[in-house]
């Protein structure tokens, strides 16, 4: 008769282990919808630190037939701020002394530039 009752109850364990198991499956089908939700925030999160940085267009646009000017617009919507600018020396090169010297003050400035302006 003991034989019968550890059988039983090893059938009992057995039926029980069976019972509160949960199959892998089950735990990737509720894992998956909650990574996707995760995934999206981060690509939220990710656009508002991309929409809270300035973007800035530079160009040299043609004022008279001899004289360019150097254009740094803000297109982005936050403010910017331009604290200084490095020229390339073979541009430097084939300016006025004049001009030069007005360009190099310029390697340390404090100047905003507001969404929308140039």
């Amino acid at each position: 008769m003991d034989e019968k009752i550890v059988e039983l109850l090893e059938r009992i364990a057995i039926a029980l282990e069976q019972q509160n198991g949960i199959p892998i499956w089950e735990i990737l089908i509720n894992i998956i919808p909650w990574i996707g939700v995760l995934v999206t925030i981060g690509f939220l999160f990710g656009e508002q630190i991309e929409k809270k940085r300035p973007y800035l267009e530079i160009s040299f646009e043609l004022v008279r037939s001899s004289m360019t000017c150097l254009v740094i617009r803000n297109v982005g919507n936050v403010s910017a701020e331009l604290k200084s600018m490095k020229f390339n020396s073979e541009f430097v090169e084939q300016l006025k002394k004049s001009k030069i010297q007005s360009l190099e003050k310029k390697k340390e400035m404090k100047v905003a530039i507001f969404p929308g302006r140039s």
